[in-house]
């Protein structure tokens, strides 16, 4: 009768025990929404575009498993939004996020949200700041001398195009270089400038506004190279209107007499035929990495100096570059380390090129 008197009272108290387990379940799990560590994901461009997206992808390596770790994107989109009115709001509406939400690293990708959040340091003198696609190689040796901001460069990638262009195309040694007008073609151009081309002569090397300007250096180009270069292209305009990107390389493939080899992976989905290019999965992979590092394992920002983005990719329309230039030699090893458009098809959006 006395153990039967003790199961009972044991039984009354299951539904007491069972509250407080719950409750202390739910504070725990509250407690854990509160206080994850917060990344704050800060793009200059479009969520669509295929740079965004490549670094997006990268990002997601480091934290798809990592949901304790939570993450939040802006986008500024000032690649097709730059008047001084639109410049001024949208950077309002950054810094009042990154206020309101008080990340504990922030990753800002790209020129114009590098210069916001430049402009703005001693707001963010306590957070911990990782730059990625770092153009402009004066702000390195800035960001390293800063206990709280570290990053990685985003370099066209001279010695790996040299090399492959010389594997390619045996003869033809001139090279036109063209981009568009933006901050992040001049910043990258100040780099690729001072590389060492071996035995490559840079005969021309301009940034132009309009498409007429554009289609004028493809023409002189067939006369005075062999080789076209193309690096960002995206701000030319038509007009008053962006140019519908597609449109332009459909039109380089048919007019150029030479070879275009785009320095982006954006060249291939637009139907380039070949893009010796900056790896955007690198710069999200490697800003992530330093990120998880920071949270995780308490790495100081000051003990983490800036790193050299390293990596390229290479893409090849194989049948059509044949088609078009015969002479192109693809051999084994660049056959087998090459992508073809196909690889990136998943990253086409077509609400982006029209917009």
């Amino acid at each position: 009768m006395a153990c039967d008197g003790c199961f009972m009272r044991i039984k009354s108290l299951i539904p007491t025990m069972t509250g407080v387990f719950l409750i202390l379940a739910f504070s725990f799990l509250g407690y854990q929404r509160v206080h994850k560590p917060r990344i704050f994901i800060l793009h200059s461009y479009n969520e669509y575009m295929p740079w965004v997206e490549r670094v997006n992808q990268g990002i997601r390596h480091v934290f798809k498993d990592k949901a304790y770790i939570s993450l939040r994107y802006f986008y500024m989109d000032t690649k097709r939004r730059n008047s001084p009115v639109y410049i001024q709001r949208i950077s309002k509406a950054v810094l009042a996020a990154i206020h309101a939400w008080k990340p504990d690293v922030l990753i800002s990708f790209d020129n114009d949200a590098q210069n916001l959040i430049g402009q703005n340091l001693t707001r963010f003198k306590n957070t911990k700041i990782i730059m990625g696609g770092v153009t402009d190689n004066k702000r390195w040796p800035e960001y390293d001398k800063l206990p709280n901001i570290t990053g990685i460069t985003e370099e066209i990638p001279v010695a790996a195009i040299r090399e492959v262009l010389s594997l390619i195309f045996r003869q033809e040694r001139r090279i036109y270089y063209l981009s568009d007008d933006s901050i992040t073609s001049r910043t990258l151009e100040k780099n690729m400038l001072s590389q060492n081309w071996g035995s490559y002569e840079l005969v021309a090397h301009k940034r132009l506004k309009t498409l007429d300007e554009w289609k004028e250096a493809v023409q002189e180009a067939n006369k005075t190279a062999d080789i076209l270069l193309v690096s960002v292209y995206h701000s030319i305009k038509d007009g008053k209107k962006n140019i519908n990107t597609q449109k332009l390389v459909s039109w380089m493939n048919e007019n150029s007499r030479i070879p275009v080899v785009g320095v982006y992976e954006s060249f291939i989905i637009d139907g380039g035929m070949i893009a010796i290019a900056i790896s955007g999965l690198e710069q999200g992979y490697s800003a992530a990495w330093l990120a998880f590092n920071v949270i995780e394992k308490k790495i100081a920002i000051r003990d983490i100096p800036t790193l050299r983005g390293k990596t390229f990719s290479l893409f090849i329309n194989k049948d059509e570059l044949r088609k078009r230039f015969p002479q192109a030699q693809i051999p084994i090893i660049l056959d087998t380390f090459s992508k073809s458009s196909s690889k990136l098809n998943h990253l086409q959006n077509p609400n982006f090129r029209e917009r």
